[in-house]
């Protein structure tokens, strides 16, 4: 019971920083400058991990349908987020945020739009953070953990104190408290300018132009004229392929279930978002290697998804038997099958799906893409694949996990009874319905 108060303080001041992190980059981009964000000296915004312990102790059942999950987030954000900007309001008379000019506000502290989009983000923290917090915070010696607990908490504590005195016009005479409060604010200053100076460099870098503007609270780091997002074949574009492919290629799969079964059945790769990989992956690969043929006659484009769609296939099954030891389709009862992994009718499937890729869907997808803004299309890029990534690597560690469980008896260690209890078989289960585990 104890070290669970250690837990819940660390994690309070993790996504404290967390929340500071998202403020400050939300104010480079948006006004084009370092602005120090938050209340205290120190780099933190204590209403996010505030509102994150609330959010992960109330919501974080499992069973709990991520619609509701979604709802009660906003309701909870929405509380802590009115509480503290009117209490802030009444005890230093300055507001720490204002809404007044945001459609659907009340009294300036909050408004819809902030509502969702935090609520949203919360549950997404929860879901996707969370996990690789709670095993990184298991991994730290428990000695060490409290000591850094205590010495975070004492300097959090002498800052707070140090900004509410100056709040209320309360003067210190120098004192050891003050001295820590200032340090802590260079600290921060510090570590807001480097997020800064990265978020310019990056800015420059891609978009050149923007060095001769001068940054505005109206148009940030500038407006990027005669410029388009994603052109031609390109990094970015192969991404959003990849996005566009993956969400596809799941409901795809999902419609094709329902006819064949008269079920709705998750074919999603991943736990928290209907995507699957397989057709991501397979999507962006083929533009990149059959985006040269797109003038040829349809019979190359025809042999290069026939033979290239197969051996992808092919490749998908055999990493995911040998990696995880489970097996996602198995076509041994189709005629003409390799192994069980892939069939003729499939490949000629692919042939087809690549024909049907290369000469309608990708030039219209494409199109839209490079309507994108520059600059919000190369932000969303970065904060979609971030995602993604930790997506990937929970419900890869759920799958491990779960697989473990199967196979033979596991040991009953923290971070194991951590992936049981928030992955349990049922959920595994319900996304992976047709899975089989490799003896």
């Amino acid at each position: 019971m104890e070290y669970r108060i250690y837990l819940a303080i660390g994690t309070f001041f993790i996504y404290s920083v967390l929340g500071w992190i998202i403020e400050e980059l939300f104010a480079a981009f948006r006004y084009g400058r370092f602005i120090n964000r938050g209340f205290l000296n120190g780099p933190v915004c204590p209403v996010y991990g505030i509102s994150m312990y609330v959010v992960l102790n109330v919501l974080s059942d499992f069973g709990m349908h991520p619609v509701w999950q979604i709802i009660g987030a906003v309701g909870i954000v929405t509380l802590i987020e009115y509480i503290t900007g009117a209490l802030m309001y009444k005890v230093t008379g300055r507001r720490l945020w204002d809404y007044r000019d945001m459609p659907y506000n009340l009294n300036g502290y909050i408004c819809f739009t902030y509502s969702v989009m935090w609520g949203v983000m919360a549950v997404i923290a929860m879901w996707l953070f969370q996990p690789p917090i709670y095993i990184f915070l298991h991994l730290i010696p428990r000695g060490v953990f409290r000591a850094l607990v205590w010495g975070v908490g004492i300097i959090f504590i002498m800052d707070f104190v140090v900004t509410m005195a100056a709040s209320l016009k309360i003067k210190f005479k120098g004192g050891p408290v003050t001295e820590v409060a200032n340090r802590v604010g260079d600290v921060r200053r510090n570590a807001g300018k480097q997020i800064f100076d990265m978020v310019q460099h990056r800015m420059y870098t891609s978009f050149p132009e923007l060095k001769n503007q001068e940054p505005s609270e109206e148009r940030g780091f500038g407006w990027v004229r005669e410029k388009t997002f994603a052109t031609g074949m390109c990094l970015e574009k192969l991404i959003w392929m990849f996005l566009v492919s993956g969400f596809v290629g799941d409901f795809v799969e999902t419609v094709y279930m329902l006819t064949t079964t008269g079920r709705i059945m998750s074919r999603s790769s991943l736990l928290y978002i209907p995507f699957s990989l397989v057709w991501g992956m397979g999507g962006a690969l083929i533009t990149g290697v059959l985006y040269t043929l797109k003038e040829r006659n349809n019979f190359y484009i025809f042999l290069g998804g026939f033979f290239f769609g197969g051996v992808f296939e092919y490749t998908c099954s055999a990493l995911t038997e040998l990696v995880f030891g489970t097996i996602f389709w198995d076509y041994s009862h189709i005629p003409f099958n390799l192994n069980g992994r892939i069939n003729l009718l499939f490949c000629f499937v692919w042939g087809f799906l690549a024909i049907f890729w290369v000469k309608v869907l990708y030039p219209a997808v494409s199109r839209q893409i490079e309507k994108i803004p520059p600059v919000s299309g190369m932000v969303l890029t970065y904060i979609i694949m971030f995602v993604m990534i930790l997506a990937v690597l929970i419900s890869a560690l759920a799958l491990g996990r779960y697989v473990q469980r199967k196979r033979h008896p596991v040991r009953q260690e923290v971070i194991g009874e951590f992936l049981d209890k928030q992955y349990p078989d049922s959920m595994i289960e319900k996304v992976y319905p047709y899975m089989k585990i490799v003896k």
